[in-house]
């Protein structure tokens, strides 16, 4: 199970590619057309802000996962091995916690802007679909996060057995 969810991370990791192109795509095009034409794309800011959350939510959980993401430990390299490994797995259970109910508090608000037909900008392209890439973001954020503390808990057992 746990080789499956991390192919499933590295899969959707190797996917953000795609919205960062159409970004950098999307930006060139309007400060081209800008330049040459005195003529914008319509809603450029917007699509690059949805976009962005697109790349944000298939990169964190990789990031997550081979923790990635910058930690300071100024105070924690005094603690013991023991109060080390306490501190990883409180703040582990509280990631799971916290992005498990980002996770259902952004599929609610998903299916709300689906019902209410929620658009955005000129072009009015619709608004849930950005919030159920994110909430699976922050779904694979917890099963990263959960993935982790799995870890720490065993790698803690081990060591008790030894």
């Amino acid at each position: 199970m746990i080789k499956i969810v991390e192919k499933i991370i590295r899969g959707i990791f190797k996917g953000s590619v795609f919205p960062l192109l159409f970004m950098m795509l999307l930006v060139a095009g309007d400060v081209i057309l800008r330049n040459l034409f005195n003529s914008t794309i319509p809603d450029t800011y917007e699509f690059n802000s949805m976009f962005l959350v697109v790349l944000i939510s298939m990169a964190l959980p990789l990031t997550t996962l081979e923790k990635g993401h910058v930690s300071v430990t100024l105070i924690q390299q005094k603690f013991g091995r023991r109060l080390k490994t306490v501190c990883d797995v409180v703040t582990l259970s509280m990631g799971v916690a916290v992005f498990g109910i980002m996770s259902v508090e952004m599929v609610d608000r998903a299916l709300y802007s689906m019902r209410s037909d929620v658009r955005l900008g000129y072009l009015r392209f619709p608004e849930y679909p950005f919030r159920f890439v994110f909430a699976a973001g922050c779904c694979l954020t917890s099963a990263a996060l959960l993935l982790l503390l799995i870890e720490t808990l065993l790698s803690r057992h081990k060591k008790q057995m030894v």
